[in-house]
């Protein structure tokens, strides 16, 4: 799946900056891949799925574009 994250607005407002995934039948999460407007991609495993996370960047594992 791929979500692009728009925190834009108009005067005094903005969009929701969370990015939001169903998991269907799965219960787990493999990994989940950012790639940065940059380019750079960070990957971030062992997540565990019913909660929110905070991914910031440079907190992740660097990987390959």
């Amino acid at each position: 799946l791929l979500r692009r994250v728009h925190t834009d607005g108009s005067y005094a407002s903005a969009g929701d900056p969370r990015v939001i995934f169903g998991l269907g039948a799965s219960a787990s999460v493999e990994r989940v891949l950012v790639r940065w407007p940059d380019g750079s991609v960070e990957e971030w495993s062992g997540l565990a799925p019913d909660r929110y996370w905070t991914l910031a960047r440079g907190e992740g594992r660097r990987g390959q574009p």
